[in-house]
């Protein structure tokens, strides 16, 4: 075990005897999916994950002992629109995410970035929301507003694609190069390079079979969901139904 992973250990669980000790419910800050995979392993019980919304990669992890009190993790969301869309550059991910560090708050209070047509949603730590809508007015050249929201609105989420891929078996690295149309080695290379997490846990083992239900993310690439087998050629191979976004 490297020190790094150590010490999340070491502090997930921290966090986990203090709420159990206090009886109350106790929040972390946002975490990567490596972050979570090692939250699974040092806490597995007594523990859940929230990022504001199904599915969402970048979550909070949400330490409630037995009898604690219920309670919603402490998140906003912040919508950014630009003052005049006509003269609005095109935006990514990347800009909005450069532009919200750039006000001054750390990554680990921010959870994930929808990016739409006319602008972006950000989930966030409610700490930090009143900043980033004091803070923030631009986004490269593009002049911007921000709000907080009530909720995440069903229109930020962009739909998945729903697709039917032809697979040998349900092994985690044959599922990966049918999503992507990549080479089965490749496939099993990012599964060895660490790169793949299902259902946030890291999986190195490209032999590893999914189940109906399961969330693979890849990072750098993306994530689709295993929805089942839908049927079976005449060759023995599978069509499995998958959610990919």
């Amino acid at each position: 075990m490297d020190t790094d992973e150590a010490l999340l250990k070491k502090r997930f669980r921290e966090l986990a005897e203090r709420a159990e000790s206090r009886g109350v419910t106790l929040c972390s800050d946002f975490l990567n999916l490596y972050e979570q995979s090692v939250l699974a392993a040092a806490v597995p019980r007594g523990v859940s994950t929230d990022g504001g919304f199904d599915g969402a990669e970048r979550r909070v992890a949400v330490f409630a002992p037995d009898g604690a009190p219920a309670g919603e993790p402490p998140l906003a969301v912040v919508r950014i629109s630009p003052l005049n869309r006509k003269f609005a550059d095109d935006l990514s991910h990347r800009d909005f995410l450069g532009a919200l560090l750039a006000t001054g708050v750390k990554r680990e209070t921010l959870g994930d970035i929808l990016v739409t047509d006319d602008g972006a949603f950000v989930l966030c730590l409610a700490r930090v929301r009143d900043f980033l809508c004091e803070n923030l007015t631009a986004v490269k050249h593009t002049a911007v507003r921000c709000e907080v929201l009530p909720t995440l609105p069903d229109t930020a989420q962009k739909p998945p694609e729903n697709r039917r891929v032809n697979v040998a078996s349900q092994r985690l690295d044959a599922l990966i190069a049918a999503v992507w149309h990549l080479p089965r080695g490749k496939s099993a290379a990012l599964c060895a390079g660490e790169k793949v997490f299902v259902n946030s846990r890291l999986t190195v083992s490209g032999a590893a079979s999914l189940d109906d239900g399961d969330i693979v993310s890849v990072r750098g690439t993306g994530r689709f969901r295993l929805n089942g087998i839908a049927g079976e050629s005449k060759k023995g191979r599978l069509f499995a139904d998958v959610d990919i976004w």
